[in-house]
């Protein structure tokens, strides 16, 4: 007779947690039920009524995964040093691959947060976007310094320089996990690099008005 593996626990815990992070990605959270959780932890339905009391609760345990993991990233981000002019685009570069890996590494985490979480949950989508402006203002701060000593230019806002740096990570991991595929980290991190140095207009290239569209033709009354 086959013995039963007897867990501790905080081991059945996070058993039961990896299968709803694995339910709760595919089906989403309405659809998903206790049921397909149970199933996909392969464990009896007492067993999940020790640990949690409702799909609700066990959802906000997900939630909770997300948040220690993004917790300890978004510390080992303010620790990062930008300070120095001749470390910057190795700072930047390193930053972005590292967060990148993370989301990447967690991809159904990941997909539950950034599209299930604010639905379901909108404290905790306050919650995480307190974190995230946490790390802004962190990062506006190193910006401001460069933009003092003539590293970066003066005339651009650090707030919005962080907005497209979450938003281009956001977008790269939400397609990636869309289509299933593994992007080259260093490559995108190096696109993202050349991006920042040299900018997406060509030099020398007429801007017409502010917008940068040519001007409407006037016609002489």
């Amino acid at each position: 007779m086959e013995k039963r593996l007897i867990l501790d626990k905080a081991t059945r815990r996070r058993q039961l947690v990896d299968a709803a992070i694995g339910v709760f990605a595919a089906k989403g959270y309405r659809v998903a039920s206790i049921t397909d959780i149970i199933t996909a932890a392969a464990v009896a339905r007492g067993t999940f009524y020790l640990h949690f009391q409702s799909k609700e609760e066990a959802f906000h345990a997900v939630l909770d995964r997300f948040h220690e993991a993004f917790t300890a990233m978004a510390a080992r981000e303010k620790a990062r040093r930008y300070g120095n002019p001749l470390a910057l685009q190795t700072r930047l570069r390193e930053s972005l691959i590292e967060w990148l890996g993370f989301l990447l590494s967690n991809r159904d985490l990941t997909k539950i947060v950034l599209r299930q979480a604010a639905a379901v949950d909108p404290d905790y989508d306050r919650q995480y976007q307190q974190i995230v402006r946490d790390m802004q203002d962190h990062s506006a701060k190193a910006i401001r310094f460069l933009q003092g000593i003539k590293i970066l230019r003066a005339d651009l806002d650090p707030r919005f320089l962080n907005s497209v740096f979450h938003g281009v990570t956001t977008q790269v991991v939400l397609q990636a996990i869309a289509d299933g595929t593994d992007p080259d980290l260093e490559a995108v991190a190096d696109q993202w690099i050349d991006l920042l140095r040299m900018g997406v207009v060509r030099p020398g290239l007429p801007t017409g008005n502010r917008a940068g569209r040519p001007r409407a033709a006037r016609t002489k009354p």
